[in-house]
């Protein structure tokens, strides 16, 4: 079996607060209304973008195993997105990539997930050991 190389996964040129500010700016221009009303602890934007989905075990080491994926929302504690194939996995490393700006690594826990014709949709909370979110 092939090894994975394993990234540094928890450094990320930016934190998730500043990625969300970068991208609320670059689509609150474009979309004046893609902030929906909000139920939840944060605010989300509708925004969409390419997502790609690295596998990760229980420890967090990566896996054989990539998705691609577009976004749906985002906001400074989780993202939503759908793929056209299942994930199966509780934990991936997720690579947002907006239109403009630089890309964000960041690793979540799936907490949603739901088949939806020929794709499937996924909610994630955005995760990482120094973070007050973190919950194994």
């Amino acid at each position: 079996m092939n090894q994975v190389p394993q990234p540094d996964l928890f450094p990320v040129p930016m934190d998730v607060e500043t990625f969300f500010e970068e991208v609320e700016a670059i689509y609150m221009l474009d979309q004046p209304s893609a902030r929906r009303p909000e139920r939840r602890e944060a605010a989300r934007l509708n925004v969409t973008m390419p997502v790609h989905i690295n596998l990760l075990n229980d420890n967090f080491d990566l896996i054989d195993g990539t998705h691609e994926g577009v976004t749906r929302d985002l906001s400074p504690l989780g993202v939503g997105f759908v793929t056209l194939d299942p994930i199966g996995r509780k934990f991936v490393l997720l690579r947002l990539c907006p239109t403009k700006g630089e890309p964000l690594n960041v690793v979540a826990r799936i907490i949603y997930e739901k088949e939806v014709g020929f794709y499937y949709q996924y909610g994630c909370q955005f995760i990482s050991p120094d973070n007050e979110h973190f919950e194994v």
